[in-house]
């Protein structure tokens, strides 16, 4: 068990020494037991409601002659205490996972923690145990979060994911829709700052290394919450978020969720927004805004497509005729995840894999983090990245790769206009501007187009109309039922000689082009979760009866709205057999042609 110490002062612990109550008799034994397991140094500074933590390094009765100890005054004996690096601030609810050694036993009960019996029995020192495992089911591991370059530490206020509310921490929101669900994406102004810096490029070595991100308000299933969201506009809120063990302020108006922060690992935070408000401040607007319009201006867009071919199949065309491929579907909750792997029939080695979208659920369960850590250790030399659309649910996988996998060809679509997420914005600046990647950003001059069509694979892209709009495939009319972010989607068919199989991403069937239908498919990865629809007969749009039993999969997560039933028949009424992800558990599925 590490050995913390917790000093309560009024002092400033920088400049002067501080005075505890130290009843212990021998204190050469405690400066024995930290010095052997030396845990963490808590500093309370009563009048600034402020906690300083660092990482004990020694404890000596010694000088030691060093800018980065403490000076304490226990008794008669003067002790130094060496810490690692600096101190670090934060609030003071980390208190509330500091217990007294007697109220071991009480460890989980916010009563019994420091937090509260401190307020109670006013104390300067204390060895406390540290409820780590309660910790990191909300922040960071805390020897991370003091870490220098922590990435975390830099962009989030005292290292907390909801932040003290004070007038200087500050978090703004935008809504965004996606899949029919509305959500809150977050920043605050140290993110603003941070991820300014990188995309105009002014970013300083001593700064920790740029990744992207995601934070997040997913508020609660309610149909009263999804309404009282679609009426807010597409401006930026300022929101104050308050943590479910914060209930003094929490009503009926209260819209209650979770926050989602996603800086490798993810961390999930039961919430509550106590007021959103249109922001005042025209400048933090400006800023904001200006993110999103560095990002998609200054991005250039593939729009010649031999390139794209050229960089693709390199690795495929000295082994034509000898291929075996494999389909790979990982059950990632209410998300996407495929990788298709292209191996020589003779050799037995892989020559390449596309990961066509890299996505997991919104806020995927502890099973599904653990799957799509495996998903990500898999990934070795010869691969390359397909996103779908830029929907988190389709690339927020990403947060589990290392810097160094991504470091490779990405093919991505341009982004849309609006209605985007900043972790998507950060996703696609960082493909663009680290040079380390290459990146493709397919031009919208593909739109209903096939990009390339080989022996290998088919790319197509979506028509890319929205909701509502009368699209005509096979002599016949519908209205569109998803949103134009899923219907501009890449659309990806695998060849291996008359073999077909089709990964279809969010995009609607009457917005695939034209070559992408009158096709008669060995495989079939069902377009957009299994949503809702309008069309009963694909048949009537030109789409093809395939040999009964044929197998197909929708990608949809346990207790879901997902697949509609009548997305079902109108799949198996072409001769498709329908198999959930959700029933897969662990196990991803394979289908190798």
């Amino acid at each position: 068990m590490l050995q913390n110490i917790f000093i309560s002062t009024s002092l400033d612990h920088t400049r002067e020494t501080l005075d505890i109550d130290y009843s212990g008799k021998n204190i050469i034994l405690l400066m024995n037991e930290v010095n052997k397991k030396p845990g963490f140094l808590y500093i309370y500074n009563d009048p600034q409601n402020k906690l300083y933590i660092a990482k004990i390094k020694t404890m000596s009765t010694e000088d030691p002659n060093d800018y980065s100890f403490l000076k304490v005054k226990a008794g008669e004996h003067f002790v130094f205490i060496k810490y690692h690096m600096n101190f670090r601030t934060f609030s003071a609810d980390v208190l509330k996972y500091l217990y007294a050694r007697k109220n071991i036993d009480k460890i989980g009960n916010v009563e019994k923690s420091i937090f509260n019996t401190f307020k109670r029995f006013k104390f300067s020192f204390s060895r406390p145990i540290f409820n780590e495992e309660g910790f990191q089911q909300k922040f960071k591991k805390l020897e991370d979060l003091l870490h220098e370059n922590d990435l975390a530490n830099h962009i989030l206020f005292e290292g907390l994911i909801i932040p003290p509310a004070t007038e200087n921490f500050k978090t703004y929101a935008i809504l965004v829709e996606e899949d029919g669900e509305y959500f809150l994406t977050l920043t605050n102004e140290k993110m603003i700052d941070f991820d300014s810096q990188y995309i105009s490029r002014d970013y300083s070595h001593d700064m920790p290394s740029y990744r992207p991100y995601f934070y997040d308000f997913f508020p609660d299933k309610n149909l009263m919450l999804e309404y009282r969201l679609s009426n807010y506009n597409d401006g930026v809120y300022e929101v104050e978020l308050m943590s479910y063990e914060d209930e003094r302020d929490k009503d009926r108006e209260s819209i209650m969720g979770e926050v989602v922060f996603s800086a490798s690992p993810i961390k999930s935070v039961p919430a509550y927004i106590k007021s959103l408000n249109k922001i005042q401040d025209p400048e933090i607007t400006k800023r904001i805004e200006g993110i999103k319009n560095s990002t998609k201006n200054e991005i250039d867009t593939e729009k010649d497509n031999s390139d794209i071919e050229k960089k693709i199949i390199s690795n495929l065309v000295p082994h034509k005729g000898n291929l075996e491929n494999e389909l790979i579907v990982y059950s990632v909750g209410q998300g996407n995840w495929s990788k298709i792997n292209f191996t020589n029939n003779i050799t037995k080695k892989n020559m390449l894999s596309i990961i066509f979208d890299i996505g997991i659920g919104i806020k995927p369960s502890k099973n599904i983090d653990e799957i799509a850590k495996d998903a990500a250790n898999e990934l070795r030399e010869n691969y390359i990245f397909m996103l779908s659309h830029w929907d988190q649910d389709h690339i927020k996988g990403i947060v589990h790769l290392e810097e160094q996998q991504f470091e490779k060809l990405w093919i991505v679509p341009a982004l849309p206009d609006d209605n985007i997420s900043m972790g998507a914005l950060r996703l696609a600046a960082f493909l663009y501007y680290n040079p380390a990647i290459e990146s493709i950003f397919v031009d919208d001059k593909f739109n209903n187009q096939v990009i390339i069509d080989n022996d290998y694979l088919m790319l197509g892209k979506g028509e890319g109309q929205n909701i509502g709009f009368n699209a005509t495939r096979g002599g016949k009319q519908v209205k569109t039922s998803y949103n134009n972010k899923n219907n501009l989607g890449l659309i990806l068919a695998i060849k291996n000689n008359d073999q077909k199989v089709l990964l279809t991403g969010d995009c609607e069937y009457i917005q695939f082009p034209d070559a992408f239908i009158n096709v008669e498919y060995d495989f079939l990865v069902a377009s957009h979760h299994g949503a809702k629809t309008n069309i009963a007969n694909l048949k009537d749009f030109g789409f093809l009866d395939v040999k009964k039993g044929t197998p197909a999969i929708v990608c949809v997560g346990e207790n879901t709205d997902y697949p509609c039933c009548k997305h079902v028949d109108m799949i198996q009424n072409l001769g498709y057999i329908m198999e959930e992800t959700s029933n897969l558990k662990s196990h991803p599925f394979k289908y190798v042609f």
